[in-house]
C-alpha cells in the first residue's frame, strides 16, 4: 500500500495535474456551471409557481447529479486518453520503461492520478448538493448512491480512455476514438435498456434514472437494488479493461495471461447471468 502512495511516478503525475492555474480555472468553471444550473432550476420553479420544498429539492438533486455525471463521464476519457500517448510524443516513454517501475505500476499510476483529479471535482460539488437537504425530498443514502454511480462510471470510462492511449501512438487519434466509444456505449445501453435490463446499469444516466424512481431493477422474478449489478459490472469491467491495456502494453496479446483469461470468463458469465 505504501509502495503505491510513495511511488515517484504517482507523485509526479498528481503534482503535474494539480499544479498551475489550469486546475484552479477548471474547478471554478465547474462550480460556476453547477451553481448556474442550480439558480436556473430555482428560477424555473418560481416561475412555475412552486414553493421551496421537497419537490424543488428533488428537482435540484436530479439536475445536479445528472449534469455532474454527464460532464465527468464525457471528459474523463479525453484526459486519460493522453496519458501514454503524451509520453510517446515527448519521447519519454522508453525512459519510463527503463525505470524500476513495472508496466503494471505505470498503468495504475497514470490512471490513479487522473481519477484523483476527477475525485477532486466530485468532492468540491458536495456543498452545492447539500443545499438539497435544506429543501428536503432526498436522503443521505440517495446522495451517496449518486456519487457512487458517478465515481464508478469515471473509473470505467477512464479505463477505456487509458486503453486507447496504449493502442494509439498519437493523442489526436486516442482522444476522439475513446470519446466515440464512450458515446456509443451510453447511447446503445440507453436505447436497449428494456432488453438489457440490469446490464444497462453500466450507463450512469440509466442508473441515476432508476435511483430517482423506485431504486430497484427486475432480475428473474425478483427485484434487487440497482446498485448491486452496477457495482459488480462496473468493477469487473474496470479491472478487465485495465488488464487488457496492460497486456497490450506488454505486446503479449497472442499469449494471454491466465489472469486476463480468468477475468474475461468471469465478466462474460456475469453478463450472461444478469442478461437472463
Amino acid at each position: 500500500m505504501f509502495e503505491w502512495i510513495l511511488n515517484p511516478l504517482l507523485k509526479k503525475e498528481i503534482r503535474t495535474r494539480m499544479r498551475g492555474k489550469t486546475v484552479f480555472i477548471v474547478e471554478n468553471l465547474y462550480l460556476l456551471l453547477i451553481a448556474g444550473v442550480l439558480l436556473l432550476v430555482f428560477y424555473l420553479s418560481s416561475q412555475a409557481g412552486e414553493y421551496l420544498g421537497w419537490n424543488v429539492g428533488r428537482t435540484v438533486f436530479q439536475t445536479i447529479t445528472v449534469l455532474q455525471a454527464v460532464l465527468l463521464v464525457l471528459v474523463s476519457p479525453s484526459i486519460v486518453a493522453s496519458s501514454i500517448t503524451l509520453e510517446r510524443e515527448q519521447k519519454t516513454f522508453d525512459i519510463l520503461l527503463a525505470t524500476p517501475l513495472s508496466e503494471r505500476k505505470i498503468i495504475w499510476n497514470k490512471l490513479l492520478a487522473a481519477i484523483s483529479y476527477f475525485l477532486l471535482l466530485i468532492v468540491i460539488s458536495v456543498p452545492l448538493l447539500c443545499i438539497c437537504f435544506i429543501l428536503g425530498g432526498i436522503s443521505p443514502g440517495e446522495i451517496l448512491l449518486a456519487y457512487l454511480v458517478t465515481l464508478l462510471s469515471v473509473m470505467v470510462y477512464g479505463a477505456i480512455g487509458l486503453y486507447f492511449s496504449v493502442i494509439f501512438k498519437r493523442t489526436v487519434a486516442s482522444v476522439p476514438v475513446s470519446n466515440l466509444v464512450v458515446i456509443l456505449i451510453i447511447v446503445m445501453t440507453a436505447s436497449l435498456s428494456q432488453a438489457l435490463g440490469a446490464l444497462s446499469t453500466i450507463n450512469p444516466l440509466y442508473s441515476l434514472a432508476i435511483l430517482y424512481n423506485e431504486g430497484v431493477v427486475r432480475f428473474l422474478d425478483f427485484t434487487i437494488p440497482f446498485w448491486i449489478p452496477c457495482v459488480i459490472l462496473s468493477l469487473e469491467s474496470f479491472f478487465w479493461i485495465i488488464n487488457l491495456a496492460l497486456n497490450t502494453l506488454r505486446n503479449f496479446l497472442r499469449r494471454r495471461y491466465i489472469l486476463l483469461q480468468t477475468q474475461t470468463l468471469l465478466l462474460y458469465n456475469t453478463i450472461l447471468f444478469f442478461f437472463l
